[in-house]
């Protein structure tokens, strides 16, 4: 006869337990907490991740400030000078061509690098994946941070030109700058997560976003204005492109913030709608994403020490 009650033993199964996207949307909440948790391993991670990229070159962490500079020359080369507006020989493509386009590249530029980088971040760190106790939700964050180093300080050349130029005109706007960050990291990161997931089951991902991303790139008015693709596409079709483009607000919102205002171009107004306005709808595909991303990630995630 038993004279202790025997205390149940719980058992875990990967195969079995729940693991729906529904159940794991919720918790999304909890990420930011998670981060701060553990972000003396998010700040190794991003100090390998910066010193990593740019160790045994000459150049060092001046690449920083290189390539998005390379970037905007490629562009203007090219839109501004081969397939802009007609001009007298020896004339120069507008100022306001130049800091608008460079504006726009530098955005999108840390955007999309932010989601190359944070795309294969799960199988690149498999060792560490299969770690039981390791948060494998927080590798993109590392990548992510340095793209909005690099954008940082291409930001600040461009702030410096435009300014001397006579083209931007900070205000208190600028001040709403870790604003526009925090949406563009938030906006990254559930994108990223999505794509670290999809990765994992499907190599092909990374490739397959390297198009999709280009077509995003110029489906965004980065090198074009409004005004310039209105006439081939109607109003209604450009507006409804627009409006379903997480990019658009967000690139508007880096413009704003860095003093552009409205003006003329070809006597036609170049607009950039409102700040607050392009925050919100900004933010609101900033979360949606963070939410549905942070939910596949983490209702898939039992099965990456598997497929890693």
């Amino acid at each position: 006869m038993s004279t202790a009650s025997e205390t149940p033993v719980k058992t875990y199964s990967a195969a079995t337990a729940r693991h729906s996207v529904l159940r794991s949307l919720l918790p999304a909440v909890k990420l930011p907490a998670e981060i701060w948790h553990h972000r003396y391993l998010v700040q190794n991670f991003f100090r390998r991740e910066l010193l990593g990229r740019f160790r045994g070159s000459a150049l060092g962490i001046v690449w920083v400030l290189v390539h998005p500079m390379f970037l905007f020359a490629i562009y203007y080369l090219v839109f501004g000078y081969l397939f802009g507006k007609p001009r007298a020989p020896g004339e120069a493509p507008s100022k306001e061509l130049a800091v608008y386009m460079f504006s726009g590249v530098i955005a999108f530029t840390a955007l999309n690098e932010g989601l190359m980088r944070s795309c294969t971040s799960v199988v690149d760190n498999g060792n560490l994946v299969k770690k039981v106790a390791f948060p494998c939700q927080l590798l993109p964050v590392p990548a992510i941070l340095v793209a909005l180093l690099v954008y940082l300080v291409g930001a600040l050349v461009c702030t410096t030109v435009g300014v001397a130029c006579g083209v931007l005109l900070p205000g208190w706007s600028l001040l709403l700058l870790p604003v526009v960050l925090a949406i563009q990291f938030t906006l990254t990161l559930g994108l990223g997560l999505l794509l670290a997931n999809f990765h994992v089951f499907a190599r092909d991902t990374s490739h397959l976003w390297g198009i999709l991303s280009t077509a995003w790139l110029f489906l965004t008015p980065v090198f074009w204005y409004r005004h310039q693709v209105e006439d081939a596409l109607g109003d209604n079709v450009l507006a409804t492109l627009l409006a379903w483009n997480p990019a658009y607000p967000l690139v508007q919102a880096h413009r704003l913030v860095l003093g552009a205002h409205d003006h003329l171009v070809d006597g036609k107004l170049v607009e950039f709608g409102d700040l607050g306005v392009n925050l919100f709808e900004a933010a609101l595909w900033a979360t949606g994403f963070l939410i549905v991303g942070y939910g596949v990630f983490m209702s898939r995630r039992h099965k990456f020490a598997d497929l890693v």
